[in-house]
């Protein structure tokens, strides 16, 4: 939520007053915020979260 705050503030104050992948990189983040979102970044590429609600995941080869 922090960051969602932040970028909120940036893009107001730079005029572009659009969230998107690239402010959101530019804007600072807690050391917890940051590491949970990695944690999140890694399961969507490893297929164990979806990113849109109703979709499969897919299944684990284990």
């Amino acid at each position: 939520m922090t960051l969602v705050n932040r970028g909120c503030q940036r893009a107001v104050r730079t005029g572009v007053e659009r969230l998107d992948t690239q402010l959101l990189d530019r804007v600072k983040n807690d050391a917890a915020s940051e590491r949970a979102h990695r944690e999140r970044q890694d399961a969507l590429e490893a297929g164990r979260l979806v990113s849109r609600p109703g979709q499969q995941r897919k299944k684990a080869s284990w």
